[in-house]
């Protein structure tokens, strides 16, 4: 739950100047409700192995905190893509320990769920090892000193112009790929 807050007010921070839009304010809570709902789809759909009921409810659960850990992780990285922001902030480098170390977990517990102790050395070992590297991005991030008006770096490349037609270029070829 903390990193799961601690995500959401990064989120807040860096777009900040797109919360005013009704549509964007949904972004966050809709991809961690959809992460959420294919955790609970897989851990339904797809049969346990032979782990006693304690034991496959601890692992589908964090399935589904490294499911929503990691999606909210992807959707930062394409919003970020997306508005041009300066990836050289606090916020996205502290989301971005979270997705690497949610990814590390995420795969241990996949591999762990579907192939029972097969793999069992790199179920082990990679977990501590994500963590390491998410450790390693929040401190490279944190090494170099904020500015006193962090919100000064945090604004966009673009102007409002070039925005409005970058998203005009974005949902022109969303359209053309939904044939629209």
């Amino acid at each position: 739950m903390l990193a799961f807050f601690a995500l959401q007010e990064a989120f807040r921070s860096v777009f900040r100047n797109f919360l005013g839009m009704k549509w964007f304010r949904w972004l966050f809570p809709g991809i961690g409700i959809l992460m959420i709902g294919v955790a609970v789809l897989r851990t339904i759909l797809v049969p346990r192995p032979a782990f006693s009921l304690f034991t496959a409810t601890i692992i589908a659960l964090e399935i589904a905190v490294g499911f929503l850990q990691f999606g909210i992780f992807n959707l930062f990285i394409v919003l970020v893509r997306i508005f041009h922001l300066r990836w050289r902030q606090h916020p996205v480098g502290i989301v971005f320990g979270f997705g690497i170390n949610a990814a590390g977990f995420l795969v241990a517990f996949l591999l762990r769920s579907e192939f029972g102790t097969k793999f069992d050395p790199v179920v082990r070992i990679a977990p501590p090892i994500a963590y390491i590297i998410g450790v390693a991005i929040w401190l490279a991030t944190f090494l170099k000193a904020e500015p006193v008006r962090p919100e000064d770096t945090w604004a966009t490349a673009l102007t409002p112009e070039q925005m409005i037609a970058e998203v005009r270029r974005h949902t022109k070829t969303v359209k053309g790929i939904l044939g629209r």
